[in-house]
């Protein structure tokens, strides 16, 4: 990390009352909390210039400010004088940020203006009816959530939630944004606020079976109430626009024929009676886990590479579009195990985990560019709607279960002993590439030397027994990971397939899908 300086400063002021000359060799500083003596060899410098100076600092318009600013020199007095001050907390920065804050207010209100508009003007009026009963079940999860956020944040009263066990949706993208609103009230309040004041706006409009007024002015107090605490730069800008896009491209989806959840658990043939040891557990894992993928049948991405003519550049694109997405955020799905108090081994083998994983992202770059694809573009880009909602309930469950957790990981690192079909049908695709093949070999070559694929047996076998309540748990998150990693392909062949020039998926790009 770079040293901090006083030049960091945009618009400084020194913060004291004056200046004054003593015994023709100090300087007298004085200011509120302290005063402060600075002796000077005047065989270098001109006393009475120097306090003219530090005086003019008192401005922050003072043309001083920008020639100090651009001329750093470690061992000029002035600087000396000026690093000191910072250190005892009297340099300012002078720029107001409340003009800042009302643009970004004024920015995100708009933009759930516009996408609540977008909304209505997308949804077909006889669907208004299922609109409103899922933007109604939706409210009521975000209203949950955030009243226990309100609570840490001591706006309401403890007294005032009343909790109840969060709805399971048989719709499989309302279930999506139910996991995704858990994780966004952790990682990004704003967006989840973002989210449900969108739900307010579109429920106004929408109502075909009236509310009351009462209910949907409450609604309404989360904004007003909770925003303050979230805005202010504290999160990225470009995921603002990010998670708003992919809450509209969820909530099209919802009303969709493809919407019912496929694995709902109390369907699957799977009671939990016994206690297992960690081990057997994760291969009864592996088992059920085959069982779910003979169920969803062939994925189409696989089913468009096995194709002998196949062609489809932009679809190879998307697939590492998507993985760079996802490889860029994927340290975030272990870190919610590092702070927690595993078993000693386990412990260890986390943070090993965690090391081999960081930095990869540059690999899955690498690859994008030997493809020929644009850097700028790529990483201006959004990721996929069920890419990003797979990230994020994926780290979601590392945090709340760490059993189920550790079952999935080899949805995203293989299951031991199994080779990719993906993998060995791109190879030949992509064997004239030299610069592909130079960059997937060594991204391949690491990825076998640590044994990746071994690694949720490895963290099982730490574990001495896991009770039937852990197992059903994990079970349940376990296979609705299988099904969403299942459509995540899905949804990329769906966009990346069909085009005939590639198109990053964007806000617009969205709209355009829907």
């Amino acid at each position: 990390m770079e040293k901090w300086l006083f030049n960091k400063y945009e618009t400084p002021y020194l913060d004291i009352n004056g200046v004054e000359i003593s015994n023709n060799k100090t300087l007298l500083i004085n200011a509120d909390i302290d005063n402060f003596d600075v002796e000077i060899n005047t065989n270098y410098i001109d006393l009475q210039k120097t306090k003219e100076i530090l005086e003019c600092l008192k401005d922050p318009k003072s043309c001083h400010w920008t020639e100090l600013k651009q001329s750093l020199k470690d061992k000029d007095v002035l600087h000396y004088i000026l690093n000191s001050l910072d250190q005892y907390s009297l340099i300012f920065e002078s720029k107001t940020q409340e003009n800042k804050l009302m643009n970004e207010l004024s920015t995100i209100d708009d933009f759930i203006n516009m996408t609540t508009t977008t909304l209505l003007q997308k949804v077909k009026k006889h669907e208004y009816s299922m609109l409103q009963s899922n933007v109604s079940k939706l409210l009521e999860t975000a209203h949950y959530l955030l009243k226990s956020l309100a609570i840490e944040l001591d706006v309401f009263d403890l007294n005032e939630i009343q909790y109840k066990k969060i709805e399971v949706f048989d719709n499989f993208y309302l279930n999506t944004i139910a996991f995704q609103m858990k994780y966004l009230q952790r990682s990004m309040p704003l967006a989840l606020l973002m989210w449900f004041e969108t739900l307010y706006r579109a429920l106004i409009e929408i109502q075909v079976d009236p509310l009351p007024t009462e209910y949907i002015k409450s609604l309404h107090l989360h904004w007003e109430l909770l925003a303050p605490f979230w805005i202010g730069d504290i999160f990225n800008e470009k995921d603002i626009f990010i998670y708003q896009t992919c809450f509209m491209s969820h909530l099209f989806d919802s009303i969709r024929a493809d919407r019912k959840l496929h694995l709902v658990p109390p369907q699957l043939n799977h009671k939990v009676e016994e206690s297992l040891s960690g081990i057997n557990f994760m291969i009864k894992m592996e088992r059920l886990a085959e069982e779910t993928q003979t169920f969803f049948g062939e994925a189409a991405l696989l089913k468009n590479i096995k194709n002998d003519s196949f062609e489809n550049k932009n679809l190879i694109f998307g697939i590492y579009i998507e993985e760079f997405h996802v490889t860029c955020r994927f340290v975030e799905i272990i870190t919610p195990m590092l702070n927690k108090r595993l078993n000693g081994k386990l412990r260890e083998k986390m943070f090993q985990y965690y090391q081999e994983e960081f930095g990869h992202e540059k690999f899955e770059l690498e690859t994008c560019l030997s493809l020929g694809i644009d850097k700028k573009e790529l990483l201006d880009s959004y990721p996929l709607p069920l890419t990003q909602a797979y990230i994020d309930i994926f780290t979601y469950i590392a945090d709340c279960d760490p059993i189920g957790f550790i079952v999935s990981v080899m949805i995203t690192e293989g299951m031991f002993g199994k080779h990719s079909p993906l993998h060995d049908h791109l190879e030949p695709i992509m064997l004239n590439n030299t610069s592909y093949q130079k960059v997937a070999r060594a991204h391949d070559n690491l990825n076998t030397a640590l044994n990746h694929s071994s690694l949720a047996r490895i963290f099982m076998k730490t574990i001495s027994i896991v009770t039937p309540e852990t197992q059903e748990r994990a079970i349940r998150h376990c296979l609705y990971l299988l099904e969403l990693n299942y459509r995540v392909w899905e949804q990329l062949v769906e966009y990346y397939s069909d085009q005939s020039q590639l198109r990053f998926f964007s806000w617009l790009n969205m709209l355009r899908t829907v």
